[in-house]
């Protein structure tokens, strides 16, 4: 009697159906935000041809992230189901050890105050514009509480399970490709906050890389989730710091 192979073992997406992915969860997540805002705001739709009249209005910025968000990890969801993987091993959705975690936290507390000395250094605002025009906005809305989430909540969850996460899982296939990979990952994340100037795009990159660095040595989104929410939290702060004492 003939022997029966064993089916093979269920391999992530490559690397081009990757990205692929990655755009097309962006697009319709992106689609589903605009929609949201077009709902609620139908007066703000002309402006929206210039994303950034989207992007420093508080209250809309906190919208369409908190409704494109879900949808953007609904479709990666989606992705790795159909590569009959569970979602949890695919997009590393484990925590590592207390230890692992502090380490991490500990490395934040140095290392935002030094990319805030390096902005000093060179002469950048500590603070962007689009900072403080994004919380004036909310501000004024009324809407602080839905930017907060937003901003410490959806968007690190919706961008480590994009980045960390999903292509991580997809480009780094051995030891040796891990380093171009986060690189080249940390490039589209830096690339993705075009709200800000060109060193507010360097600084992205840099946090990309220390991402990237403990994801690979963690093994966990889940820690890049809590560092980047961490950051997010770390700059909101600062942003309240310079409009109510440095103003």
């Amino acid at each position: 009697m003939a022997s029966i192979d064993p089916p093979a073992a269920p391999r992530p997406w490559g690397y081009v159906s990757t990205l692929g992915w990655v755009i097309m969860a962006h697009v319709i997540g992106s689609a589903a935000g605009f929609a949201a805002v077009h709902a609620v705001r139908p007066d703000a739709v002309g402006s929206l041809a210039d994303i950034n009249d989207l992007l420093k209005d508080g209250w809309l910025f906190a919208l369409s992230t908190l409704v494109a968000a879900p949808v953007m990890i609904a479709v990666l969801v989606l992705a790795v189901r159909l590569r009959s993987m569970t979602v949890s091993d695919y997009l590393a959705l484990t925590w590592p050890s207390g230890r692992v975690i502090g380490i991490a936290l500990a490395a934040l507390v140095v290392f935002m105050p030094a990319l805030d000395g390096f902005a000093y250094v060179m002469g950048q605002p500590i603070v962007t514009p689009f900072q403080i025009d994004l919380y004036i906005g909310a501000q004024k809305s009324g809407t602080l509480l839905m930017l907060w989430i937003a901003l410490v909540v959806a968007a690190p969850v919706w961008e480590e399970i994009a980045f960390r996460g999903f292509l991580y899982r997809g480009w780094v296939r051995s030891a040796r490709s891990a380093l171009p990979a986060i690189v080249i990952i940390s490039a589209f994340f830096a690339i993705l906050h075009l709200q800000y100037n060109w060193f507010g795009i360097l600084q992205v990159f840099i946090i990309g890389l220390l991402l990237g660095f403990a994801r690979w040595r963690s093994g966990s989104t889940c820690l890049t989730m809590l560092m980047h929410a961490v950051i997010n939290f770390y700059s909101t702060v600062q942003t309240v710091a310079v409009l109510k004492w440095m103003s």
